[in-house]
């Protein structure tokens, strides 16, 4: 009768744990690779839902207050690059 409460309480457990497992494995980083997983799922075929590489980005967002990666897009933008030759910098 509760089957679809049982298969949720197991997709969450599955959240959870991959979230701990990027932590783990990439520290700062883990919220930017599961963003590219929830990328990635779009166009290569996954053993998880759709949507749970976004709930595993929420996660790690909520548990890592610092993101390397948009950090360091940001400091690019405000560093100005002066064009060699008159071409334009590439970033």
């Amino acid at each position: 009768m509760f089957s679809w409460w049982r298969k949720c309480e197991y997709r969450n457990r599955l959240v959870q744990e991959d979230a701990a497992v990027l932590i783990a494995r990439y520290g700062v980083r883990a919220s930017y690779i599961a963003k590219r997983r929830a990328a990635m799922t779009r166009i290569a075929h996954s053993d998880r839902p759709p949507y749970h590489w976004k709930r595993v980005y929420s996660i790690t967002r909520e548990l890592l207050p610092y993101d390397d990666d948009e950090a360091m897009v940001s400091e690019r933008a405000n560093n100005s690059v002066t064009p060699v030759c008159g071409l334009p910098a590439i970033l």
